[in-house]
């Protein structure tokens, strides 16, 4: 659940969105934000996808008040997993790749301290961190040129999660197949 808590904000707003509208989407997102801040910061469990959440929403919410006539609204669903390219990066920089949290639930406890287990995670998070830039990229490409695409969109929007996901299980599986033999 505290790994979901910094996705829901991301969640909420397109669901906002499209049953009310982006302003409201975004006010509606900024609040899970803020409550999910303030419970991270509570239970010392404040992760990059939380703050880039906040922040993000904050942004959006400014943009939606001040502009509501603003094209911005448009590119939101490219802006949002470029959003995570960089929060995802900045959790390798910082030493704490996104993916740790999920692989304590499935990796022995005696990994959790192991280079290996570093490794892995920091490569996955970078998967993940190429697939929400590609993501972003492709999205903002088919909202300027065909913005009417969306089963395109839909299909950019699979792939960007499945992709990455399905290395996710993958590559930690063959790194111990060879950690394993050697």
């Amino acid at each position: 659940m505290r790994q979901l808590r910094g996705f829901l904000p991301w969640i909420a707003y397109p669901v906002a969105a499209a049953i009310v509208d982006w302003r409201v989407a975004a006010a509606a997102a900024l609040a899970i934000a803020v409550v999910a801040l303030g419970v991270a910061l509570n239970t010392d469990s404040l992760d990059m996808f939380t703050i880039t959440a906040a922040v993000f929403f904050a942004c959006l919410t400014v943009v939606a008040v001040a502009a509501p006539a603003s094209g911005l609204h448009r590119y939101v669903g490219a802006l949002t997993p470029a959003a995570l390219a960089v929060a995802a990066t900045i959790s390798i920089a910082v030493g704490r790749p996104f993916t740790i949290p999920f692989a304590r639930r499935v990796a022995p406890r005696e990994f959790w301290d192991t280079p290996i287990f570093m490794h892995v995670n920091t490569v996955l998070t970078l998967v993940w961190a190429m697939s929400f830039a590609a993501m972003a990229s492709i999205t903002a490409a088919v909202l300027a040129f065909h913005p009417q695409a969306s089963s395109a969109l839909v299909m950019v929007q699979v792939a960007g999660f499945v992709i990455p996901m399905r290395v996710s299980r993958s590559y930690p599986a063959s790194v111990r197949t060879r950690y394993a033999s050697a």
